[in-house]
């Protein structure tokens, strides 16, 4: 793996492309000089698509992320019988592991980027007006990838300086920051996005995608629920988790679709109920490769099946839970060519995944339009039971949130649970809403369940310490200051 700093600079002296999504603009720009440039609107808005573009890489949201956190997990497992994917599955993972290394390199390529924005906009001579919304795409990213840095791996570099020269990359070596200060920095990245970016109803149907005010505010509540249960947390984590939950509820910008269905189709994206998520597209854009690793070569001609689900939590699905099961898995039936597939003939057989469908694409390519969810309505609402259950117990609104969620699928409403009851209820209903999104993981570790949980669906080697991954051994062999390692690693 390439240094990381090697990689960085790749944004100053190479092209700077973009074309994700209908709102990035086929454009390139070489030999990028930083003393003339921003020196537009236009060329922001270049510099900030530039950030988008490099969550869609198979080491982000193309696969690594799924697999950092879902096959980790027991919602999916793998085909491979050894290398970095099996070691992932099998809770074996080494630091020289190349999923988390391109996982750590991905997002401080894409910090570096904002950084850049951070840095050069406010040098551009444009007005406060037409700069404080890149700002803004800029933070919220920032903020967006360091909350991943910070869940992965614990204490990371906070690296808030942009470079324009290698040999000043190379000499920094930064040491990893206490986790404390990383998340003070980005609720600090994330205020400010919510301030300065746009409502969602005032982003034009072009350019639905990029981050909102209600995107910020999302992913600020999450960051908030997330440190109320870390040993650095402040007294009003929870409290704060549950009002920006209630800002995104009362704005009545976002909502539940009618049917679970809807989240999920490709022509209804960036919808109502979609506050965040990252855009896959067919050619000339950006496809995804979501149906290529997660169904089977039975239901989609063209798919490699990389990722089966796993039985147990097939297994798992409440009788009455019909709806998600139906939708979210591919167990029996008939494929898209005819061909007929029965991925439950023993007890140990495993279905695959069915949440990322793109039927259209399938006949002929592997790739896919769908777009990979960072948050949606559903994960707030159930965020705000999550909070309120923590605040009071006693507090009747906490099934709010939850009964809606449930409501849409037709089960029964919660009453009556006491405070530990109640938080293993959503983490079950967290489960089957988000399986396959990438949240399992995160959950588990959030809320203190992962061993437990774990060893009780069959891990024989899950332990404590894997709340977080080893800092990736090449980026310590070109740089000692990332030492100590993690624990469990050395």
């Amino acid at each position: 793996m390439k240094n990381i700093f090697k990689i960085l600079i790749l944004i100053f002296f190479v092209s700077i492309q973009t074309g994700c999504k209908k709102f990035l603009d086929e454009k390139q720009f070489s030999s990028l000089d930083l003393a003339t440039f921003p020196k537009s609107e236009e060329d922001l808005r270049v510099l900030a698509n530039g950030l988008y573009i490099m969550f869609e890489a198979n080491e982000g949201y193309g696969r690594s992320n799924l697999i950092l956190t879902d096959i980790f997990s027991d919602e999916l497992t793998t085909i491979a019988t050894s290398g970095p994917r099996y070691e992932m599955q099998n809770h074996l993972i080494t630091p020289v592991n190349s999923e988390i290394d391109q996982f750590w390199v991905r997002n401080y390529i894409i910090i570096s980027r904002a950084n850049v924005i951070i840095k050069q906009a406010p040098l551009s001579g444009l007005s406060d007006a037409v700069i404080n919304p890149y700002l803004a795409e800029a933070r919220f990213i920032r903020a967006h990838c360091y909350f991943e840095l910070v869940k992965m791996f614990g204490n990371v570099p906070l690296v808030l300086e942009s470079f324009t020269e290698l040999e000043d990359l190379k000499a920094q070596k930064p040491s990893r920051t206490e986790q404390s200060l990383v998340y003070k920095q980005i609720i600090e990245d994330f205020k400010y996005a919510e301030l300065n970016l746009k409502k969602e109803a005032q982003i034009s149907s072009g350019y639905k995608g990029t981050a909102s005010s209600g995107a910020a505010t999302s992913l600020l509540a999450k960051v908030y629920l997330t440190r109320a249960y870390m040993p650095f947390k402040e007294a009003d984590d929870f409290q704060n988790a549950a009002a920006a939950c209630e800002k995104v509820i009362n704005s009545k910008e976002y909502n539940l679709f009618p049917n679970y269905s809807d989240v999920f189709n490709v022509t209804k994206e960036n919808g109502i109920e979609h506050i965040f998520s990252i855009q896959f597209d067919q050619a000339p854009n950006r496809a995804g490769g979501m149906t290529g690793f997660l169904v089977d070569g039975l239901v989609y001609p063209n798919s490699f099946g990389s990722f089966p689900a796993e039985r147990k939590f097939y297994d798992s699905f409440p009788s009455t839970d019909v709806i998600r099961k139906k939708f979210n898995f591919y167990d029996q039936g008939v494929g898209i060519t005819g061909t007929p597939y029965n991925y439950l003939t023993t007890p140990t057989t495993n279905p695959f995944c069915a949440k990322y469908r793109d039927d259209a694409l399938a006949l002929t390519t592997f790739n896919d339009r769908c777009n990979f969810l960072i948050i949606r309505y559903a994960d707030v609402l159930l965020m705000h039971s999550e909070a309120l259950n923590r605040i009071n117990p006693a507090d009747p609104n906490k099934y709010i949130g939850i009964n809606k969620v449930r409501f849409r699928v037709n089960l029964g409403l919660l009453s009556g649970l006491d405070q530990n009851a109640f938080e293993n209820a959503v983490l079950d209903e967290r489960h089957w809403e988000f399986c396959f999104e990438g949240k399992r993981r995160d959950d588990l570790i959030r809320m203190g369940k992962l061993v437990t949980v774990l060893t009780a669906a069959g891990f024989t080697n899950i332990k404590d310490f894997h709340r977080y991954y080893p800092v990736p051994q090449p980026q310590i062999n070109l740089n000692t200051n990332l030492l100590p390692q993690n624990n469990g690693y050395q």
